[in-house]
């Protein structure tokens, strides 16, 4: 059964190095690698498959240009009760505490972005390096640990190198073959048994490492869960990947072991060119490519020469010699197995017995009911080459680490911003500000169509508002702004200081009967959409399909405890005989929830947009069928309760606040579909403050 991508998981922002040093002391290192392994060894106790990917992409904004994610892939028949434990050990853990890893939903740019492959031209693949002795010895050497190795030094290569694209793939699929892994074990134990039978014959210095590695093979393969590997560098071009590839292993193993690697380079039409697509299909898949004994000359004339003979004969000294003096140590340039699916995989954790290292008496415990009737032979040890366990190669699996606190972001102006990444504003997407790391930070109408903005007095959400509508407005001269502004002086310019063509395309109502009448206008505006829009699903399809050109319109609702409050005023203001003629009036408050209700549940498909504005989303102020509609939310500083009720969990748990006074003002808590991160909204000039042909107003 083929399988299919289960969930797929985004890091939002790197951890702030200060923020992990504040939780584990001033050595954190270990502590955060102890800490990502414990989360993997949860994770890998579904039956999944697990890829850990850095994609590095120098076109990219620059907060896009390193991305790292965790994919999973199952061909489990429960996949939505697998979902749900997978999101909640993730989210539920200490590990996200530090690295907040949000859900992708399918068919967003970042989902799609994992499958778009047909950039890559070149893959390097990382696998072990193997002994091979001209007594027919063999054996594959496992991948030592590093437990200082942090990655950050291979994320700053990768920007280094140039302009060219970068994927980092560590994946981890479970192996299922117990017949196979019975040979194997065999073969190990059948190793010692004749090294220790022929204990009198001459030293050899190469038959000492081959027996080496077979104990630690013995004593990590035999009572450890396994997994087939792939750990890929995939690339735009061949030139660097060799070096990458070297660094990689220097950094995770050492130095003395990558000498040993030479990972192979499979290129799009070179002469690998069918296990190139093999291994990026893989990727695409995520999974593990399938097996392909197509080996590298010198393995071809050891399998010739020994695959078939007994492991008692070789290590008992009757193997030929077919390589002249000395051993070959390499990496196989093929890519590893497939291992079959629908096999349970054999007890690998005994309850009884222990292994001995120089011995055979734990393993032989170990694997009482696989053994085989038939001899061991040499050729039962390759798939070796192909497995791991969790601790061997978790320092390839690893999320990176940073070392050293990044500089505090500069806090640029609205109009610094807006100067230096015009691209970024588009009629789909505007800019929100800058995070802890420096980067921009932009959001898109058509991923996140309503939004929820919270936070007390003069925390910055008016400046933020004003700053979202110069965008709205700047993209498409066509688009209207209605604003409900029951406070009466938050958005007093627009009327006043704007030139006559801007200010009719923004309407702002101060009184509540008149912000009732307003959204009487957007209704019939909605109304107006829906006749025309005949059998398409949304605006937006009518028009791509050359229909009549239907622009975005945005509905401001600022500071909504207010309407309640405003509705219940008015009341008491107008006789009981003058509201009985006037219902409206009589149920003004529910009218209005009304109205906003559907432009909450169905205004998207019309190009309407609904924008909350809030300091406490109370049940009372705005109800379940609308908060449950504003899928992005952007929290300024507002109490902890507060935040627990709007977002589903308290800001300060997260080990940073949003501080108070001038240096908390603009800085917001961002939730929305592509992960949460604390970002900072610039300041844009208003008139009359200053004169309006010296702020952006002056470009509408």
């Amino acid at each position: 059964m083929l399988m299919i991508v289960l969930l797929a998981f985004h890091l939002t922002h790197q951890p702030n190095p200060k923020a992990i040093t504040d939780r584990y002391g001033n050595s954190p290192l270990r502590a955060v690698i102890a800490l990502q392994h414990q989360l993997f060894q949860l994770l890998l106790r579904e039956p999944i498959t697990l890829s850990l990917r850095y994609l590095y992409d120098p076109h990219a904004s620059a907060d896009q240009r390193l991305q790292i994610f965790l994919i999973f892939n199952t061909d489990s028949p429960e996949r939505e009760k697998l979902e749900l434990r997978l999101t909640s050990a993730l989210q539920s853990s200490e590990f996200y505490q530090i690295y907040p890893f949000q859900l992708i939903p399918p068919h967003t740019n970042h989902f799609s972005t994992l499958q778009k492959l047909d950039w890559v031209n070149a893959i390097a693949e990382i696998q072990k390096a193997e002994t091979i002795s001209p007594k027919g010895y063999y054996l594959p050497r496992l991948f030592p640990e590093n437990l200082d190795h942090d990655m950050v030094k291979i994320c700053e290569q990768l920007s280094r190198v140039g302009q060219e694209r970068f994927l980092l793939e560590i994946t981890l699929q479970p192996y299922n073959n117990p017949s196979e892994r019975t040979k194997s074990l065999n073969a190990l134990e059948a190793i010692l048994k004749a090294h220790s039978k022929a204990s009198n014959s001459a030293k050899d210095a190469i038959l000492e490492t081959v027996i080496k590695s077979a104990q630690n093979h013995q004593i990590n393969y035999s009572q450890n869960s396994l997994f087939t590997y792939s750990i890929k560098l995939l690339a735009e071009q061949e030139h660097s990947l060799s070096n990458l590839a070297i660094s990689w292993l220097q950094n995770a193993t050492n130095s003395d072991y990558a000498s040993q690697c030479h990972p192979p380079i499979l290129t799009r039409e070179g002469e690998w060119r069918d296990e190139f697509q093999q291994s990026l299909q893989a990727t695409r898949q995520v999974r593990v490519a399938p097996l392909s004994y197509q080996h590298s000359p010198a393995l071809q004339n050891w399998y010739q020469e020994f695959g078939n003979q007994t492991v008692s004969k070789v290590f008992r000294g009757g193997g030929n010699s077919i390589f002249g003096d000395g051993s070959t140590a390499y990496s196989n340039p093929t890519p590893p197995p497939q291992p079959p699916t629908g096999y349970s995989l054999p007890n690998a954790n005994p309850t009884s017995g222990s292994l001995v290292s120089g011995g055979s008496s734990g393993l032989s415990k170990a694997t009482q009911g696989w053994t085989t009737s038939q001899p061991a032979l040499m050729q039962d040890l390759l798939p070796l080459r192909h497995l791991v366990t969790l601790d061997e190669i978790s320092s390839f699996l690893r999320v990176v680490i940073p070392d050293k606190e990044p500089p505090p972001p500069q806090k640029l102006t609205a109009e610094q911003i807006f100067n230096s990444y015009p691209n970024l504003i588009t009629k789909d997407k505007y800019i929100v500000g800058i995070n802890d790391q420096g980067k921009i930070v932009s959001s898109d109408w058509n991923e996140s169509p309503h939004r929820l903005v919270a936070g007390v007095t003069r925390c910055g959400k008016t400046n933020f508002l004003h700053w979202l509508i110069f965008q709205f407005l700047y993209t498409d001269p066509e688009r209207k702004v209605y604003i409900l502004d029951l406070k009466e002086n938050n958005f007093r310019f627009y009327s006043t200081q704007l030139p006559e063509q801007v200010r009719k395309r923004v309407i702002v109502a101060t009184k509540i009967l008149e912000c009732y009448e307003l959204l009487k206008q957007v209704y019939q505006e909605y109304e107006r959409r829906k006749d025309i829009i005949g059998d398409y699903q949304t605006i937006q399809e009518m028009v791509d399909n050359g229909g009549e050109y239907t622009p975005r319109l945005l509905l401001i609702v600022d500071e909504a405890a207010l309407i309640p409050e405003k509705s219940k005023e008015l009341k008491l203001t107008i006789p009981l005989t003058e509201q009985m003629k006037k219902p409206e009036i009589a149920n003004l408050q529910a009218n209005i929830d009304r109205y906003l209700q559907y432009f909450a549940t169905t205004g998207a498909g019309f190009n309407i947009h609904l924008m909350y504005c809030t300091q406490n989303p109370k049940s009372d102020v705005i109800t379940t069928q609308v908060t449950s509609q504003l899928e992005e939310r952007l929290i300024f500083r507002i109490t902890s309760d507060t935040s627990a009720g709007i977002i589903g969990e308290q800001l300060h748990s997260r080990g940073v606040k949003i501080p108070e006074g001038k240096d908390g003002k603009g800085k917001v808590y961002m939730k929305g579909v592509e992960g949460s991160q604390y970002v900072y909204t610039p300041l844009i000039a208003v008139p009359p403050a200053t004169a309006i042909a010296q702020t952006l107003w002056n470009l509408l």
